[in-house]
């Protein structure tokens, strides 16, 4: 039970800049991490400038690396880059785990196929008959076009499921 150790038996945890000089410090890993979140954003940001793009509304980014790793003060700095959803387009950021870029890159890959297949709603809508439309409109998405746009992206996800996940590069997309 590492609460009931004097502090002086706890570990330490020191975090240093790139000038070797603490940036901060502490017994509690987990705080310390999400104290310096947006600081390791920064760095791992730093080791990828060339990958990070916004509004693409088609795949034009070539081949997508899983990792890029750079060396900075003198430690290795790995940066996992993803497409992101930017709700009306997506665009490219690189992460400092690769469980959150995976997250964001399935999410990306769905909007980006969104943005390039057609939408099916107004197809559909136009051939239901009023008792379809009425008994689908009592649904938990609010109407029709909201219930066939869920229906679509559910599609989404199981394509690139049955594909083998989210694309890396144009080929694949």
């Amino acid at each position: 039970e590492p609460a009931k150790l004097p502090a002086h038996l706890r570990v330490t945890f020191r975090v240093l800049g790139e000038d070797d000089k603490p940036v901060a410090e502490g017994k509690d890993l987990p705080a310390l991490q999400r104290q310096l979140k947006t600081e390791v954003r920064q760095v791992v940001a730093a080791a990828a400038p060339d990958v990070a793009r916004t509004g693409l509304r088609e795949w034009s980014i070539g081949t997508l690396p899983r990792t890029i790793e750079q060396v900075r003060a003198g430690y290795a700095v790995t940066a996992y880059p993803a497409l992101v959803d930017e709700v009306f387009t997506v665009g490219v950021r690189v992460f400092d785990s690769a469980s959150e870029a995976e997250a964001a890159h399935w999410a990306g890959t769905r909007r980006l196929l969104r943005l390039t297949v057609p939408s099916p709603a107004k197809f559909l809508q136009g051939r239901l008959s009023n008792e379809a439309k009425l008994a689908l409109s009592r649904n938990p998405h609010g109407g029709v076009q909201a219930l066939i746009e869920d229906a679509a992206g559910a599609a989404i996800d199981k394509l690139v499921t049955d594909a083998g996940g989210p694309a890396w590069d144009a080929e694949g997309f």
